[in-house]
């Protein structure tokens, strides 16, 4: 009653009316919801700041760890692109020597035929010569024996028509020739 007495107005005979007492006890109500107001406004503003902080904290430790995955990724694109450079490499050199292995074979294939061919040639040269010689051989025999005839006289004559005969494949009829005239003359 005192603080309210020192605090409250009186009127002209000291008493206070109700409704200054009233407004006073508002106003005083006011003043402390002012005071925690207040307290609440530093309290926000701390708040503020603080949530202010653990964003910019958040937020530099997100870019830092958006930084380290961009790196991490860029090293795993950089590992896998080597990779793939050293597999293109292998598959390539893989690729050369098969294509070196494949023209050794069709040289030495090539140089196989080649000799074959060389001496199926020679032994067909041979073979050809060998016939010549051989009907050349037979031609001068038949040549001998045709001169050999010739140079016997004319009582040799029916045998001779009858080889010259034979030579030809024909037959004999009656010591008539079917050699052509030189052939049968003497």
């Amino acid at each position: 009653a005192r603080a309210l007495a020192r605090t409250t107005p009186t009127s002209a005979m000291g008493c206070a009316t109700a409704k200054q007492v009233v407004l006073e006890k508002e106003l005083e109500g006011l003043r402390e919801i002012g005071g925690i107001n207040a307290e609440a406004l530093t309290q926000v503003g701390n708040l503020k700041t603080s949530h202010a902080e653990n964003v910019t904290r958040t937020q530099e430790m997100n870019r830092q760890e958006i930084m380290e995955l961009n790196e991490r990724i860029t090293q795993l694109v950089q590992v896998a692109s080597e990779e793939h450079r050293k597999a293109q490499e292998a598959h390539s050199e893989d690729l050369r020597n098969l294509q070196e292995r494949y023209t050794k074979e069709v040289r030495k294939l090539q140089e196989d035929e080649h000799n074959q061919m060389s001496k199926e040639l020679m032994r067909n040269v041979e073979e050809v010569r060998k016939l010549q010689a051989e009907y050349r051989s037979s031609l001068r025999s038949l040549g001998l024996e045709m001169r050999m005839m010739s140079a016997a006289g004319s009582y040799c004559a029916p045998a001779m028509g009858m080889q010259k005969e034979e030579i030809q494949g024909g037959g004999y009829s009656a010591g008539v020739s079917s050699l052509p005239p030189k052939a049968t003359g003497p």
